[in-house]
């Protein structure tokens, strides 16, 4: 497989158009940026160790866990979408390891030089013994129960509308025509 060579220019032209695009107010956000900052610097950095392919991989979803983690101080969500990167319903088990410990190192390295979101919650303030309340206990019940309600038509929907999807793809001539038809 052949790899792509990555040049230092390239680089720098995508971080300056994204503050170009994202400080004149033009649509779009920082983490498509970060994810290919990221991956660009793990990727460099394997291309001037000259390691194999896997590796190389490896080194480029390093960077960008490491970038998301330190961006918005969520090392488990970088981690998270660094390793389910590569793949549509799976995720990169090899690079489970030095995935999180390029995360947690993008988070102390956000935290040493004060750089990222500074998520800022309200406190709240309430009387912890109302969480015992047995009233309380039956409503984190019923929630509970509704969630799983919801869960379960949300993915019995979403079954249904795949098999209806691919039905409908199955069938060739005039029904796709009908269906098209009526869809206008």
């Amino acid at each position: 497989m052949p790899l792509r060579v990555f040049r230092i220019r390239t680089l720098l032209l995508k971080i300056i158009s994204t503050i170009i695009t994202i400080g004149g107010g033009g649509s779009g956000g920082i983490q498509g940026p970060s994810v290919y900052i990221g991956g660009f610097i793990g990727g460099w950095i394997a291309e001037k160790i000259r390691v194999n392919y896997i590796e190389r991989k490896t080194l480029m979803l390093v960077g960008i866990a490491a970038v998301l983690s330190a961006i918005f101080k969520a090392p488990l969500g970088a981690f998270f979408y660094a390793i389910e990167i590569p793949y549509k319903r799976d995720f990169e088990t090899r690079c489970v390891v030095p995935v999180l410990i390029g995360s947690i190192i993008g988070l102390l390295f956000s935290i040493s030089f004060n750089i990222g979101f500074d998520f800022k919650f309200p406190s709240l303030s309430m009387n912890y013994m109302s969480l015992l309340d047995p009233f309380m206990i039956l409503l984190y019940i019923l929630f509970g129960l509704y969630t799983v309600l919801v869960a379960v038509c949300f993915i019995y929907l979403d079954q249904l509308v795949y098999r209806f999807r691919k039905s409908v793809l199955n069938r060739t001539g005039f029904e796709l025509v009908i269906i098209a038809v009526f869809s206008l």
